[in-house]
Protein backbone atom coordinates (compact mmCIF):
# COMPACT_ATOMS: atom_id res chain seq x y z
CA UNK A 1 0.00 0.00 0.00
CA UNK A 2 1.33 3.29 -0.72
CA UNK A 3 1.38 6.53 1.27
CA UNK A 4 -0.82 9.16 1.10
CA UNK A 5 -0.46 12.77 1.12
CA UNK A 6 -2.37 15.29 1.90
CA UNK A 7 -1.65 18.94 0.94
CA UNK A 8 -1.08 21.81 3.98
CA UNK A 9 -0.96 25.62 3.22
CA UNK A 10 2.39 26.96 4.71
CA UNK A 11 2.60 30.84 3.41
CA UNK A 12 1.77 33.16 0.84
CA UNK A 13 4.92 34.54 -1.43
CA UNK A 14 6.17 37.66 -0.91
CA UNK A 15 4.12 40.76 -2.39
CA UNK A 16 0.30 38.67 -2.70
CA UNK A 17 -2.30 39.27 0.04
CA UNK A 18 -4.10 36.55 1.28
CA UNK A 19 -7.73 37.99 0.10
CA UNK A 20 -6.25 38.10 -3.64
CA UNK A 21 -4.77 34.82 -2.77
CA UNK A 22 -8.23 33.29 -1.98
CA UNK A 23 -9.81 34.74 -4.86
CA UNK A 24 -7.40 33.23 -6.90
CA UNK A 25 -7.77 29.93 -5.50
CA UNK A 26 -11.42 30.25 -5.52
CA UNK A 27 -11.70 31.12 -9.54
CA UNK A 28 -8.97 28.94 -10.45
CA UNK A 29 -10.64 26.16 -8.44
CA UNK A 30 -14.26 26.69 -8.79
CA UNK A 31 -14.88 26.72 -5.24
CA UNK A 32 -16.73 28.96 -2.73
CA UNK A 33 -14.87 32.05 -1.07
CA UNK A 34 -15.09 30.16 2.23
CA UNK A 35 -14.07 26.88 1.35
CA UNK A 36 -10.58 28.85 -0.08
CA UNK A 37 -10.39 30.96 2.59
CA UNK A 38 -10.83 27.18 4.99
CA UNK A 39 -7.70 26.09 3.51
CA UNK A 40 -5.67 29.36 4.70
CA UNK A 41 -6.66 28.30 8.05
CA UNK A 42 -4.75 25.17 8.13
CA UNK A 43 -7.76 22.80 6.78
CA UNK A 44 -6.93 20.12 3.83
CA UNK A 45 -9.04 21.07 0.53
CA UNK A 46 -8.66 17.99 -1.12
CA UNK A 47 -8.40 14.06 -0.34
CA UNK A 48 -5.43 12.31 0.85
CA UNK A 49 -3.55 11.23 -2.54
CA UNK A 50 -0.54 9.81 -4.04
CA UNK A 51 2.85 11.83 -4.13
CA UNK A 52 2.86 12.30 -7.67
CA UNK A 53 -0.35 13.83 -7.84
CA UNK A 54 0.10 15.11 -4.24
CA UNK A 55 2.95 16.98 -5.73
CA UNK A 56 0.88 18.45 -8.46
CA UNK A 57 -0.86 20.29 -6.21
CA UNK A 58 1.20 21.67 -4.66
CA UNK A 59 2.80 22.99 -8.32
CA UNK A 60 -1.20 24.51 -8.28
CA UNK A 61 -0.61 26.20 -5.34
CA UNK A 62 2.80 27.65 -6.08
CA UNK A 63 1.51 28.96 -9.26
CA UNK A 64 -0.77 31.16 -7.67
CA UNK A 65 1.55 32.36 -5.25
CA UNK A 66 0.74 30.04 -2.30
CA UNK A 67 3.19 28.02 -0.86
CA UNK A 68 2.21 24.37 0.65
CA UNK A 69 3.61 21.55 1.81
CA UNK A 70 2.96 17.41 1.96
CA UNK A 71 2.03 15.79 5.08
CA UNK A 72 0.89 11.99 5.33
CA UNK A 73 -2.07 11.92 6.01
CA UNK A 74 -2.84 10.26 9.31
CA UNK A 75 -5.56 7.53 10.16
CA UNK A 76 -9.26 8.18 9.35
CA UNK A 77 -12.17 8.62 11.20
CA UNK A 78 -15.34 6.17 10.75
CA UNK A 79 -17.63 8.60 10.92
CA UNK A 80 -20.28 9.47 8.27
CA UNK A 81 -19.23 13.74 8.44
CA UNK A 82 -15.76 11.79 7.68
CA UNK A 83 -16.80 9.84 4.88
CA UNK A 84 -18.32 12.60 3.49
CA UNK A 85 -15.50 14.69 3.95
CA UNK A 86 -13.31 12.24 1.96
CA UNK A 87 -15.91 11.95 -0.55
CA UNK A 88 -15.56 15.29 -0.89
CA UNK A 89 -11.82 15.50 -1.14
CA UNK A 90 -11.65 13.17 -3.74
CA UNK A 91 -14.21 15.17 -6.23
CA UNK A 92 -11.87 18.45 -5.46
CA UNK A 93 -9.21 16.22 -5.94
CA UNK A 94 -10.28 14.76 -9.33
CA UNK A 95 -11.03 17.98 -9.78
CA UNK A 96 -8.05 19.68 -9.81
CA UNK A 97 -6.06 16.95 -11.26
CA UNK A 98 -8.29 17.60 -14.33
CA UNK A 99 -7.72 20.98 -14.06
CA UNK A 100 -4.03 20.16 -14.51
CA UNK A 101 -4.33 17.97 -17.36
CA UNK A 102 -6.42 20.70 -18.99
CA UNK A 103 -3.50 23.19 -18.42
CA UNK A 104 -0.76 21.07 -19.50
CA UNK A 105 -3.18 20.82 -23.01
CA UNK A 106 -3.77 24.03 -23.14
CA UNK A 107 -0.23 24.41 -23.24
CA UNK A 108 0.42 22.25 -25.93
CA UNK A 109 -1.80 24.00 -28.09
CA UNK A 110 -0.37 27.07 -27.68
CA UNK A 111 2.98 26.00 -28.29
CA UNK A 112 1.38 24.11 -31.61
CA UNK A 113 -0.34 27.43 -32.88
CA UNK A 114 2.56 29.54 -32.27
CA UNK A 115 4.79 26.91 -34.88
CA UNK A 116 1.83 26.87 -37.32
CA UNK A 117 0.84 30.21 -39.14
CA UNK A 118 -2.34 32.42 -38.84
CA UNK A 119 -4.72 31.45 -41.25
CA UNK A 120 -6.25 34.22 -42.75
CA UNK A 121 -9.77 34.40 -43.79
CA UNK A 122 -11.34 36.09 -46.88
CA UNK A 123 -14.74 38.06 -47.01
CA UNK A 124 -15.49 35.10 -49.47
CA UNK A 125 -14.57 32.79 -47.01
CA UNK A 126 -17.17 33.77 -44.43
CA UNK A 127 -19.90 34.70 -46.69
CA UNK A 128 -20.17 30.78 -47.47
CA UNK A 129 -22.01 30.08 -44.85
CA UNK A 130 -24.98 31.90 -46.25
CA UNK A 131 -25.79 29.50 -49.38
CA UNK A 132 -29.33 28.08 -49.17
CA UNK A 133 -27.61 24.68 -49.88
CA UNK A 134 -26.83 24.22 -45.95
CA UNK A 135 -30.41 24.71 -45.52
CA UNK A 136 -31.89 21.90 -48.03
CA UNK A 137 -31.32 19.66 -45.68
CA UNK A 138 -32.99 20.74 -42.43
CA UNK A 139 -36.68 19.69 -42.03
CA UNK A 140 -38.57 23.11 -42.12
CA UNK A 141 -42.16 23.19 -41.92
CA UNK A 142 -43.92 24.37 -45.40
CA UNK A 143 -45.29 27.65 -45.94
CA UNK A 144 -48.93 28.12 -44.62
CA UNK A 145 -51.78 27.95 -47.96
CA UNK A 146 -53.14 31.09 -49.17
CA UNK A 147 -56.19 32.11 -48.99
CA UNK A 148 -58.15 32.50 -51.72
CA UNK A 149 -58.49 36.21 -52.47
CA UNK A 150 -62.22 35.58 -52.63
CA UNK A 151 -62.62 35.10 -49.32
CA UNK A 152 -60.75 38.16 -48.51
CA UNK A 153 -62.67 40.40 -50.51
CA UNK A 154 -66.13 39.00 -48.67
CA UNK A 155 -64.70 39.51 -45.93
CA UNK A 156 -63.60 43.37 -46.37
CA UNK A 157 -67.37 43.59 -48.16
CA UNK A 158 -69.43 42.37 -45.36
CA UNK A 159 -67.25 44.75 -42.68
CA UNK A 160 -67.28 47.85 -44.58
CA UNK A 161 -71.32 47.16 -45.11
CA UNK A 162 -71.57 47.03 -41.54
CA UNK A 163 -69.54 49.64 -40.82
CA UNK A 164 -72.14 51.70 -43.30
CA UNK A 165 -75.01 50.62 -41.55
CA UNK A 166 -73.47 51.41 -37.83
CA UNK A 167 -72.92 55.22 -39.52
CA UNK A 168 -76.57 55.95 -40.62
CA UNK A 169 -77.87 54.27 -37.45
CA UNK A 170 -75.45 57.07 -35.46
CA UNK A 171 -76.30 59.91 -37.96
CA UNK A 172 -80.12 59.18 -38.38
CA UNK A 173 -81.40 57.24 -35.20
CA UNK A 174 -85.15 57.54 -36.37
CA UNK A 175 -84.50 55.02 -39.62
CA UNK A 176 -84.12 51.96 -37.31
CA UNK A 177 -87.40 52.42 -34.98
CA UNK A 178 -90.01 49.69 -36.55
Amino acid sequence: MTDKYRVIYTGLDSGIEQEVAITRLATKLGLPENKAAAFFAKKPLFAPADKEKAMKQVKLFASMGIQAKLQTSGATNDSSSAQRDERLFEALDYITSSLIRLEERLEEIEQRLGQTPAIEHSVDDEEDWEDDGFLDDLDIDPQPKKRSPIVLYSLVSGVAILVILLALTLIYPDIMNF
